[in-house]
């Protein structure tokens, strides 16, 4: 079971690397087919029209490539084959998601990261019922995942907090962005009143639906991605979230 565990973990972190390199081309391609769009039009600016078409032509092209690659980007979902007969054995009871977890050490990973400026210190987490992180904060269901958005009255960045209970993974993901995007998804984040832990699945339920709201103003993709691997802990003092 726990080589099963880890393989499914290596596949994940596989996969979010294709998929993230996958992304990073067609990103690529539409740079450079807006660059060859350019060239047509400095080209067409000296009456070199055939040149011009001919760039055009290359631009649009590589830039309908950038979509249909971008469109048919992996989706990152990984499986493995069902084991055989043989080698089943009777599975632990799944773990809910709102069970408390107590306190968990959780450690960076570099490898499924990507980090720009933030600290990668391990962190100490106390995961209690229904998504109260450290005794003091709630986190909003996310279909089997816990998230919580943070937007700093002081700083240009928002942060999406993500707690997985089934596999103990802890992920960080950060936007940087202009004074204008901050001023709106702060306006958003003014219509929160969820602050400390609450048992209430009504008022749970309202705050991921205004965090969904946040989610949808920010860009696609994140400046940065600070993944933790977590394993039960005791006797430490906690940070995050």
């Amino acid at each position: 079971m726990l080589a099963r565990e880890a393989a499914l973990t290596a596949a994940r972190d596989a996969a979010d690397r294709h998929r993230e390199n996958v992304m990073a081309i067609a990103t690529l391609m539409l740079v450079l087919g807006a660059m060859a769009i350019g060239a047509g039009g400095l080209l067409d600016a000296q009456a070199m029209r055939r040149k011009a078409i001919w760039a055009w032509a290359i631009g649009g092209l590589v830039m309908v490539g950038a979509v249909v690659v971008f469109e048919l980007r992996p989706t990152g979902t990984v499986s493995l084959p069902a084991a055989t007969p043989a080698a089943v054995v009777p599975l632990a009871p799944t773990v809910s998601s709102t069970t408390p977890l107590g306190k968990l050490q959780c450690r960076f990973v570099p490898e499924r990261s990507r980090v720009v400026s933030s600290s990668t210190t391990d962190l100490t987490l106390d995961w209690g019922k229904a998504g109260c992180m450290n005794g003091r904060v709630q986190y909003a269901e996310n279909g089997s995942k816990w998230d919580r958005i943070l937007v700093p009255a002081e700083e240009q960045t928002v942060s999406i907090l993500q707690f997985d209970p089934a596999t103990l993974s802890y992920v960080t993901t950060r936007y940087f962005l202009g004074a204008a995007e901050m001023d709106s998804v702060r306006k958003i984040r003014s219509q929160v009143t969820v602050k400390a832990c609450s048992a209430d699945e009504a008022s749970r339920a309202n705050l991921a639906t205004q965090q969904s709201a946040i989610r949808t103003a920010l860009p696609a993709q994140p400046n940065e991605k600070i993944v933790y691997r977590c394993t039960p802990a005791s006797g430490a003092a906690t940070s995050g979230g």
